[in-house]
């Protein structure tokens, strides 16, 4: 494949229409939404790993999942960025069991949105604080 510059800001918005939209046909003849359950279970705290078959991402958009089987690691990367945008808005109830970790990873979240300072930086440490495995291919 040819070296070709790639838009990541474009990519990370395939990957969240991805995310949202992909839907599967269930045993009793419907449609459900594949990936919108694990987020959901991930911001209730009810999983800890997004499991993503690429081949999903395969039958969506080739091109984006060959980007991703070449540059991974940029792409785990994209998909976590997109993942914890996702999970406040699927957040359906109060996580009842808090730990140390949890009451911090708040902390500095509410501290840095205080601040104003949501570069990509700030957003690094947030995801590394979190307690989720972001992804598996």
């Amino acid at each position: 494949m040819q070296n070709t510059v790639r838009d990541y800001q474009a990519d990370k918005n395939k990957i969240k229409d991805f995310l949202n939209e992909f839907e599967v046909d269930t045993e009793d003849g419907y449609k459900a939404s594949k990936y919108v359950k694990q987020l959901r279970n991930l911001a209730n705290r009810e999983q800890t790993t997004l499991v993503i078959d690429l081949d999903d991402i395969a039958t969506v958009d080739p091109e984006l999942a060959d980007a991703i089987s070449e540059n991974c690691r940029r792409y785990t990367q994209l998909f976590a960025q997109v993942v914890q945008e996702l999970l406040p808005e699927l957040k359906d109830k109060e996580v009842q069991n808090k730990d140390v970790l949890d009451v911090y990873i708040e902390h500095r979240t509410l501290m840095e949105q205080r601040m104003h300072h949501n570069t990509d930086e700030t957003m690094f440490l947030h995801l590394k604080l979190t307690k989720i495995d972001l992804l598996t291919f």
